[in-house]
């Protein structure tokens, strides 16, 4: 197999030496196989959301099957969790981070340590 002369080029100009740059075979690409590219296509799920999927350790035929998540869907629930009150970061933190649910993560009063009732200095025995 020979290499292309921009590779061969490439890899003497990077430091490796020149025999092995003309021997060493080129790495193949990791490239989507036709089938699953089809199926994902039939689903509407974009090439770069498939091989990103693919890539990051997801099995092919879940990546290609697996409904992409609507993005207007949360965009709803963040401006729900704005008139409420919540800033976008916790809403961000409870949906990804602790497992809330959408509806939860936007409608969940806040907790903050003044709204605690606090026993007056009265009713204390000290």
């Amino acid at each position: 197999m020979t290499v292309k002369r921009q590779t061969y080029h490439t890899r003497v100009s990077n430091g490796m030496d020149p025999e092995r740059a003309a021997a060493m075979p080129v790495r193949r690409q990791n490239k989507v196989k036709a089938k699953y590219k089809k199926i994902a296509e039939q689903n509407g799920i974009k090439y770069h959301t498939l091989y990103y999927r693919i890539k990051t350790g997801m099995d092919p035929k879940l990546a290609a099957t697996l409904p992409v998540q609507e993005q207007g869907i949360v965009k709803h629930y963040e401006q729900k969790a704005a008139e409420n009150g919540i800033k976008l970061s916790t809403f961000r933190a409870r949906y990804y981070s602790y497992g809330y649910t959408l509806e939860e993560s936007a409608t969940t009063p806040r907790y903050r340590k003044l709204d605690r009732k606090v026993e007056s200095p009265d009713n204390s025995w000290f």
